[in-house]
């Protein structure tokens, strides 16, 4: 599996896009600098900044079965401007 897992494609990611903030889902081991040049490389865009967000996996109970979710580790990569990626356009 690469460094990037797939895109975050939530309403509250959608508003950030106008702002040119894309969201995606990463593997655990990467820092910024990797997400960074994966993205320039991936969709030949420029990357001003890359934020980092590890999100534990919340604990969680259905009567007698105990269970946890997956933690996950998010990127928000902050697009130069006149910059965009069609993340649509490799879904479907």
């Amino acid at each position: 599996m690469g460094i990037l897992r797939k895109p975050i494609l939530t309403e509250k990611s959608s508003k950030s896009i106008t702002n040119n903030i894309y969201t995606f889902e990463v593997d655990p081991s990467v820092n910024k600098i990797q997400v960074k040049n994966e993205i320039q490389t991936k969709y030949s865009v420029s990357v001003e900044r890359v934020n980092i967000l590890n999100r534990i996996g919340k604990k969680t109970r259905r009567g007698l079965i105990k269970g946890q979710r997956a933690d996950r580790k998010l990127a928000y990569v902050k697009l130069k401007d006149g910059q965009s990626i069609d993340l649509i356009k490799g879904l479907f």
